[in-house]
């Protein structure tokens, strides 16, 4: 988690994505969705694109999240 310019709170799943366990991810994405508080807004994306690296259940557990 990093601050932001304006306060916010930016997170990353870098490490989680290709490393973590399903069941993490979905926790982990479900957690971030609550970070951005009131007013906020919350973007899931991978970068441009979703390295090789990544298991496809990791995938499917973060958009099964959203």
């Amino acid at each position: 988690m990093l601050p932001g310019k304006n306060g916010k709170v930016i997170t990353y799943l870098q490490e989680l994505l290709p490393f973590g366990r399903p069941e993490e991810v979905r926790s982990e994405v479900e957690r971030q969705k609550h970070v951005p508080g009131e007013g906020g807004g919350y973007i899931c994306a991978p970068a441009h694109s979703l390295p090789d690296d990544v298991p496809g259940d990791n995938i499917l557990a973060m958009f099964g999240k959203l």
